[in-house]
């Protein structure tokens, strides 16, 4: 089961990733159901499951490709789903994530 933060994403989730070759399917960031949020969370969805950014091309061959200016973390995280967006990096980079010891002040 898919499990989506946003109602927007949720609904369209088939169309954000192709499951039978493991894909993103970036023009999906284009779709008239996106919103300012979705398009975020979208954006995140797609860097944590490829573990990097869309490719930009500046060739009129690719007029619908994703541009790379609006995956950088305050393009992303500056949203209401922040808290839910680090969840998703912790159970994305697990070995990461482990409790660490405290300094203190001396």
């Amino acid at each position: 089961m898919i499990r989506c933060i946003c109602s927007d994403t949720r609904r369209n989730c088939n169309s954000l990733i192709n499951f039978t070759d493991k894909s993103i399917v970036p023009d999906a960031i284009n779709a008239g159901w996106q919103t300012s949020g979705s398009m975020r969370v979208t954006r995140l969805a797609f860097n944590l499951f490829t573990d990097c950014a869309a490719t930009a091309y500046s060739d009129d061959d690719y007029p619908d490709v994703v541009e790379l200016k609006y995956y950088s973390v305050s393009d992303i995280f500056c949203c209401e789903y922040a808290p839910y967006f680090i969840e998703a990096i912790k159970l994305r980079y697990p070995e990461f994530m482990k409790e660490r010891k405290k300094y203190e002040k001396l």
